[in-house]
Formats: structure tokens, C-alpha cells, sequence
């Protein structure tokens, strides 16, 4: 069993955060309503995302080109 460490967490959103970066100096938006934190598995680390300082929403499920990838990682939705 492998848990998230606080290591990972700061990782991934200093990442978010250079992505946003990157899309400002660039004179692009990140549409943060389009965004989500999708956890898969049973063990979910307790942190709040965001981008620009606006907190990603917690998702069960997720639609991208098509395909719906759930928490559980379940086709049961095709």
C-alpha cells in the first residue's frame, strides 16, 4: 500500500502552478471550472488543489476525448 507523501502533494501543485504560470505569460486561461482532482483508490490524501487560488473540485468521475474514467477505474459507464 503506497500513500501519498506530503512530498507528492507539493509537487503536484507546484506543477499546477507553473502550468498557470506558463499559460499568464503566455496570454492564455486555464478554465479551472473545466478541472478536477480525481482520486483513485481507496486512500485519499487530504489537500485541496488549485489553480490561480482557486480550489479544484473533488470528482468521482471524469469525461475526456470521450472515454469516462471513474475513481474505482471501472468501464461500467461505456
Amino acid at each position: 500500500m503506497t500513500l501519498v507523501s506530503n512530498v507528492d502533494v507539493t509537487e503536484l501543485q507546484m506543477a499546477l502552478s507553473a502550468v498557470a504560470w506558463w499559460a499568464d505569460y503566455w496570454q492564455l486561461s486555464v478554465s479551472v471550472d473545466k478541472c478536477g482532482v480525481l482520486h483513485d483508490g481507496k486512500h485519499v490524501a487530504p489537500t485541496t488543489f488549485a489553480i490561480n487560488n482557486f480550489p479544484l473540485r473533488v470528482v468521482t468521475s471524469y469525461r475526456d476525448l470521450g472515454i469516462t474514467i471513474t475513481c474505482e477505474l471501472s468501464l461500467s459507464s461505456h
